[in-house]
């Protein structure tokens, strides 16, 4: 099953985690886009000074390293942006549309 993780997934530490294991035990193919790992990665930024930017950049490039085939590489227009909130709502993935 293909399952498109959105920032809102990605966001928590913990839940990323597990959710990446997921992909890498094979029970599920994980995708996401680029716009989401930039939504996940400038939340953080943002609502966690604390934390050092060059480890965020790090932990987004293992993120990429650690699920195969991970990141759908498509222009914008087949993203699909709730108006309300900004949030992906879908994205397109091998020609095949993925929902949230």
């Amino acid at each position: 099953m293909v399952v498109l993780y959105d920032a809102s997934v990605l966001y928590p530490s913990t839940l990323r985690d597990l959710l990446i294991r997921l992909a890498q035990s094979g029970l599920v193919t994980a995708k996401w886009t680029d716009r989401i790992l930039d939504e996940v990665f400038d939340s953080l930024a943002r609502d966690r000074p604390d934390l050092d930017p060059v480890r965020l950049l790090r932990t987004r490039t293992l993120m990429v390293r650690a699920v195969r085939d991970c990141l759908v590489q498509k222009n914008n227009k087949d993203e699909e942006i709730d108006t309300t909130t900004g949030a992906i709502t879908a994205a397109t993935v091998s020609g095949f549309t993925i929902g949230m």
